[in-house]
């Protein structure tokens, strides 16, 4: 899967490790990323990055191969999601890319953002407008 942007050192560290490796990490190791933040808003993190942080966890999970841990975690992502959009009603393409990650993750695209692309008009709908009522909905049945 083509994760293009996050998530892909998850991945990687998870064939590593089952193809016999072991993981460490180095503390004293420095790593600058260059992040270009909207002058408009410069504490608010850029819409490209709630998609691919939606879209590129529900790939990884995809890939997983223990069904009732998947699960719970799909369970787990999407009430985070719900309530990440709960909490930013006055950003709506910021809740467009999240809907639209989610849309392609489940059906397993991925690759480079696509801004133009957006969630089919029920999920937007359902999800977008209306994450409070899902999320006790999500919240009267499980425990996370």
């Amino acid at each position: 899967m083509e994760f293009f942007a996050n998530v892909e050192d998850v991945d990687y560290c998870l064939r590593a490790r089952a193809a016999g490796f072991r993981a460490v990490a180095v503390l004293e190791t420095v790593v600058f990323h260059k992040l270009t933040q909207p002058v408009e808003n410069p504490g608010r993190v850029a819409d490209y990055l709630h998609y691919f942080m939606t879209r590129n966890y529900l790939l990884l999970w995809r890939k997983l191969p223990l069904p009732a841990l998947v699960r719970k975690a799909a369970l787990w992502f999407l009430h985070k999601r719900l309530t990440q959009i709960a909490r930013m009603p006055e950003f709506p393409a910021a809740i467009d890319a999240v809907l639209a990650g989610l849309w392609d993750g489940v059906r397993g695209i991925g690759g480079p953002c696509r801004p133009a692309h957006k969630a089919p008009w029920l999920l937007t709908a359902t999800l977008g407008r209306h994450p409070a009522f899902w999320l006790a909905l999500l919240n009267s049945g499980n425990s996370f």
